[in-house]
């Protein structure tokens, strides 16, 4: 089972506690999990094995005679240096391809940033109503700079701030960038 990935570090804790708390285990005063950052800039949260283990025995208990028969299959298992192994095999686990984008909104990231290296000018971000009007200013700069083509405008122009508007702007402007230089190695 895929395990969810959460877009912000204190997401995945918050469901770490209620994951730890809905088991009956959660401590207030310990930490019994750990938040993990993906490469794609989201975040998991992993149970200590210590608690999964017991709660596992605790509502089966055939995983326990499990749990004693992999301790001993692994007892028997001489160790492997599976670097050595992969070297004289010829594969090593950075010849894997890639594995592609989960989710919606990675999937359509891809998408973007694949049509940007094909020197694609993308579309400029929709800015609602709500948002800073410096940022729908930068981000309607940018679109000018790139439908002119130049490179050097739209790497000029500096976003600072960290709200989702800028954010947005900050991706609008980096595919940009790499369209433009795809436009410009062709």
């Amino acid at each position: 089972m895929a395990q969810k990935s959460y877009t912000d570090r204190s997401n995945a804790r918050r469901a770490a506690k209620k994951a730890l708390t809905k088991l009956g285990c959660f401590d207030p005063d310990q930490t019994d999990y750990k938040i993990i950052e993906q490469a794609d800039g989201t975040f998991v949260f992993e149970l200590s094995a210590a608690w999964t283990a017991s709660v596992d025995m605790e509502q089966n208990p055939a995983t326990k005679a499990q749990a004693k028969a992999q301790e001993a299959d692994a007892a028997a298992i001489p160790d492997v240096d599976v670097q050595a192994v992969a070297e004289a095999a010829g594969t090593l686990a950075t010849d894997a391809p890639a594995a592609a984008p989960q989710g919606k909104r990675a999937e359509a990231q891809a998408k973007a940033v694949a049509a940007a290296e094909a020197g694609e000018i993308p579309k400029m971000p929709a800015c609602a109503p709500s948002a800073q009007p410096a940022n729908v200013k930068r981000a309607q700069a940018i679109h000018d700079a790139a439908q002119a083509g130049d490179r050097a405008a739209v790497e000029a122009i500096e976003i600072t701030g960290k709200a989702h508007s800028a954010d947005r702007v900050r991706r609008y402007r980096d595919l940009v960038l790499v369209a433009l230089k795809a436009k410009e190695g062709a």
